[in-house]
């Protein structure tokens, strides 16, 4: 069943403007990857203590992203949206005026707000335009906002980064939120809400064992994955042998892979199923993420395996919302896509400071070693999530489940 009875208007114009959300703190969280060198420089520290706010921005994200939706998940969504991007707006603007490191820390952590305010009511919101079985195509739709940043965001800052100043990449972020969040305003209008959700909701969440797991096998592929993408420049620099003018061309390649990517979990979901794209996803990076190691060490069979991470990398988003989606009622599923929204930043947190350590104390060398593990685990956080999910559904059906005034199994 939809959200609502009566479907918002223009929401074929509605889901790219909520996957512009999703590209605008998608911009602001990644645009540091390309911009190590030249921030580090401006600000007078280590590329590594640039990774590290990288790190900061996604566990303020983690830590945020429930708690909003504790606090104000009943509020209209668009509430939510378009003050996350005014937030969102502030905090470019405070990093473009920001002379140091700690400055741009503080600035970090309001975006981060913003945007954990942002990214679940986008995601809920695209779920309520559309019937069920168009779900997965209407979440692929926002996330493509993501897998632009990817390909856009990253390159263009790198590249302005270069030309003109790394500010100026925030000082467009700041330009352009203020305006999507007037838009969507206007066009989303009063409704639909979420519920009021009291504080034990989330851990409730946390109790049911197909959710549990699911939430960490999100975690642990971000973990794995930003464990090298943070210190993608350095990897192919000095692994691969990539000239520094490459660089630019290099992140614009992993985007494009990250699009291919994105239109085939859109095109695949209804077919395969999102367990089955998702563990498609899972078994592409392990392969890339081995053959990064294993391939010789020049820029062609370096580029084959990262243009394979790239494609398979952002596979699993879209078919993991729409199974968090299909695991708990309606009502609560602001809070689930909260929680993953919460699991997928807290694993770019661990994966950006797990590659921040292991660059600083033993090169490139050791991050895909690290992100295969990662990885390996998250493959087998899926299992376990499926494993749960196939058991309380079996108990359901033979009517072995207990039940009480806090069911274990949600079903819709």
């Amino acid at each position: 069943m939809m959200d609502t009875a009566r479907p918002l208007p223009a929401h074929r114009l509605t889901l790219p403007a909520l996957g512009g959300c999703y590209f605008l703190f998608g911009t602001s969280s990644l645009a540091l990857i390309g911009l190590l060198d030249s921030i580090a420089s401006d600000w007078q520290v280590p590329p590594a203590r640039i990774a590290e706010l990288v790190a900061v921005h996604s566990l303020t994200f983690a830590l945020t992203a429930p708690l909003l939706q504790i606090l104000f998940g009943h509020r209209p969504r668009r509430e939510l949206i378009s003050g996350g991007l005014l937030l969102l707006a502030a905090g470019a603007l405070a990093t473009v005026f920001a002379p140091n490191w700690l400055a741009g820390l503080f600035a970090r952590i309001l975006m981060a707000v913003g945007a954990a305010a942002i990214g679940p009511a986008a995601s809920a919101q695209g779920a309520a335009l559309v019937r069920p079985e168009h779900q997965a195509r209407a979440l692929a739709t926002i996330f493509a906002g993501m897998t632009l940043a990817i390909v856009l965001g990253a390159p263009v800052a790198a590249w302005l980064g270069h030309v003109v100043s790394w500010r100026t990449i925030f000082g467009l972020i700041t330009l352009g939120a203020p305006l999507l969040a007037l838009y969507l305003w206007t066009t989303l209008g009063e409704g639909p809400c979420g519920q009021r959700m009291p504080r034990a909701a989330f851990l409730h969440a946390l109790e049911h064992p197909a959710t549990f797991w699911a939430l960490m096998m999100m975690l642990l592929l971000m973990a794995g994955q930003f464990c090298g993408y943070t210190l993608l420049v350095p990897l192919m620099k000095e692994h691969f042998g990539l000239a520094p003018a490459d660089m630019t061309a290099v992140l614009m390649v992993f985007g494009l892979g990250g699009v291919a990517g994105n239109l085939l979990a859109g095109q695949l979901g209804s077919r395969l199923g999102p367990v089955r794209l998702i563990r498609a996803s899972v078994l592409g990076l392990i392969l890339a993420f081995a053959g990064m190691m294993l391939v010789p060490r020049h820029p062609g069979p370096g580029l084959a395996m990262m243009l394979l991470w790239s494609i398979t990398g952002l596979m699993f988003a879209a078919p993991q919302q729409q199974r968090l989606i299909q695991l708990v009622p309606t009502s609560l599923r602001s809070l689930a896509l909260a929680a993953n929204a919460s699991a997928m930043y807290l694993g770019m947190s661990l994966g950006a400071w797990t590659g921040a350590q292991l660059y600083a104390r033993t090169g490139v060398e050791t991050l895909m070693p690290a992100s295969l593990v990662l990885t390996g685990l998250g493959l087998l956080a899926l299992q376990r999530s499926v494993r749960a999910q196939r058991g309380e559904e079996m108990a359901i059906c033979t009517g072995t489940l207990v039940t009480g005034t806090e069911p274990k199994v949600w079903v819709q």
